[in-house]
């Protein structure tokens, strides 16, 4: 349907460029100076042309009928067009007034009546992304991953997040299984990501469930991701390094809302430690990662490894390679360094 409306209004655009340009074209009328001896190639003497086309004329019913007439002619087929289409009251009077409009008014109503069409449809499949389960088991994994990559600078701080994720599927709206036209429209988008940032934050809940069950019961690296990570989902020793490391952090941190705001801190104020110890960019990543790599040693060694790992895919999915990817590059402590 937005297809079909899209070409509807390419057409009307074209039809007004066309118009336009014929009343800005010169008169084609060859000129009367000089010369008329020398007759024009394409002249067609008067004989040679049917007398109907010389002489165009309106209809004789028309010629009879004066303009009260033709005026009652026209509000008697709007009148049965209405009552064909079973149009009442306000619509009806909406077709009314439409008719009397002059054929460059009714041009500019009926394109900004598909401009609005096409504003409502993106909008019901805003609402649609909502309640259909078409679709959404890859963009429930894609929000997972959002929040276990390895590479995050942050996880509620600002609008980080949300920034990255209205980005990612205005460029990437096929992964997000939502239509273009969706994240073309501003109310359309606002609806949706309203509804993808409540699942993330109810998502990051039930991540810290599962970091205080880890806690409480001593869990292996190898549980705890099984638990954290969706099935779909390719896990490396990267995700266990960054999870064991804010497992650690956790453990000696408040339980409370305010986790995740703690948390983002003490990344950022981690990083600024970074920085001034090593100012060169892949020192400070060897650093970063050497961090991860311990916390995660650390924590084999106080939970050995007793469950294992869940049987992942022998290739991350290309949507998981992709989201990881742009995640590393826009938000990431190397993306802003």
């Amino acid at each position: 349907m937005t297809f079909v409306l899209d070409q509807l209004a390419a057409a009307l655009q074209r039809q007004r460029e066309q118009q336009e340009a014929a009343e800005r074209a010169p008169s084609s009328n060859p000129s009367t100076e000089g010369d008329d001896s020398t007759p024009c190639a394409n002249f067609v003497p008067d004989e040679a042309i049917d007398p109907v086309l010389r002489n165009p004329r309106r209809r004789r019913q028309d010629e009879e009928e004066n303009p009260d007439q033709r005026k009652a002619k026209h509000a008697r087929l709007v009148e049965d067009t209405c009552n064909a289409y079973n149009l009442r009251s306000t619509k009806r009077l909406e077709v009314q007034d439409f008719s009397s409009l002059e054929p460059e008014a009714k041009q500019i109503v009926i394109f900004a009546h598909l401009q609005a069409i096409t504003r409502d449809l993106a909008l019901r499949d805003a609402k649609s992304f909502v309640t259909l389960c078409e679709g959404k088991e890859q963009v429930h994994d894609m929000l997972r991953i959002l929040l276990l990559a390895p590479t995050n600078k942050s996880y509620v701080t600002g609008n980080d997040i949300r920034d990255f994720l209205r980005r990612d599927i205005v460029l990437h709206w096929d992964s997000w299984r939502v239509a273009q036209a969706t994240t073309q429209d501003p109310d359309a988008m606002n609806q949706l990501l309203k509804h993808l940032l409540n699942h993330l934050t109810s998502l990051r809940n039930e991540i810290k469930e599962l970091l205080a069950s880890a806690l409480r019961e001593n869990w292996c690296i190898n549980k705890l991701m099984n638990a954290l990570a969706p099935d779909s989902m390719y896990v490396t020793e990267k995700h266990r390094e960054r999870w064991a490391w804010i497992l650690e952090y956790y453990t000696n941190s408040a339980k409370g809302n305010q986790f995740w705001p703690n948390l983002d801190k003490t990344l950022k104020d981690t990083e600024e430690v970074l920085a001034h110890q090593e100012p060169d960019l892949a020192a400070r990543a060897a650093l970063r990662e050497m961090m991860f790599e311990e916390a995660l040693a650390a924590y084999r060694r106080r939970c050995p490894t007793k469950a294992t790992a869940r049987d992942t895919p022998y290739d991350a999915p290309s949507w998981q390679v992709g989201l990881e990817a742009r995640l590393a590059r826009n938000h990431s402590f190397t993306a802003i360094a």
